[in-house]
Formats: C-alpha cells, structure tokens, sequence
C-alpha cells in the first residue's frame, strides 16, 4: 500500500488528489491510488477546501449584502453571509449605527448601546445600584 514511514507528499500526489477528488472520488480511493494513508488524504482536502463535487451544494438562501447563492457544507448551520467582507459590511450598514442613547438608572449619565433593553452603563455601576454600595 504505502511506506510506513511517510515524510511528506510530493507536489505530483497533491495535484492527484485534487483532480480524483474534482471527480468524486472517495478518501479510501484516493488514498490507494497516491500510496498515502487515507488521514493524509482527508487532512490535505480539509485544509484546502477540496470537496467532492456533491458535498457543496448550494444552499436554499443568498447573501444578505451581496445577494450571491451561498454554497453549504453538509451537517452546518446554514451561512447567512458569503464571506466576512459581506458580513462586517452588512454589520457596518445595518448595526453600528443603531445605538440608542439611554439613560443609566444608576448614575443618570447617558450612553450609547446597541442593547435597547440596557438600565445600566457599566458593570460597576450596575453592582452600585444593585447592592446600593455608597462610595
């Protein structure tokens, strides 16, 4: 099967492994056609995104900043967003500038948060009026 010994994969079983893969083939398969062990194969795939073709199917749902189909892994939690540039965009749009201005019920100070639901400006100042320690 393969060297019990294994060092390192050549450039050539890399490249094996992405064409047997494109085409669908298993770990097991690949793994005895390069002469590597099946958890070399399986790693190699993992670390650079190398699925079989009907492991990523797209997904029922679209981007909500750029509206592009999202492409899912099986057995995960469905993407809302298709990259992290889109999601901090759609953050920066639609969050960060929603803070609300509120009153501190402690110390009456205003200040801004996303949490409308906030009574307190700080965790200090939320023990203070909690435990109505004085200073």
């Amino acid at each position: 099967m393969y060297a019990p010994l294994f060092t390192k994969m050549t450039d050539e079983q890399k490249e094996a492994i992405k064409q047997m893969r494109s085409k669908g083939l298993g770990y097991a398969a690949i793994a005895d056609a390069v002469l590597v062990p099946k958890n070399t194969v399986k790693s190699f795939c993992r670390r650079n995104d190398i699925y079989a073709p009907a492991a990523l199917a797209p997904c029922a749902y679209s981007c909500k900043q750029c509206a592009k189909p999202i492409f899912q892994k099986p057995k995960q939690k469905p993407k809302t967003f298709c990259s992290d540039k889109c999601r901090l965009a759609w953050w920066l749009k639609n969050v960060a500038d929603n803070k609300a201005v509120l009153t501190c019920k402690g110390c009456n100070t205003t200040f801004l948060s996303y949490d409308k639901g906030r009574k307190h400006c700080s965790y200090e100042c939320y023990t203070r009026d909690r435990f109505k320690y004085s200073n």
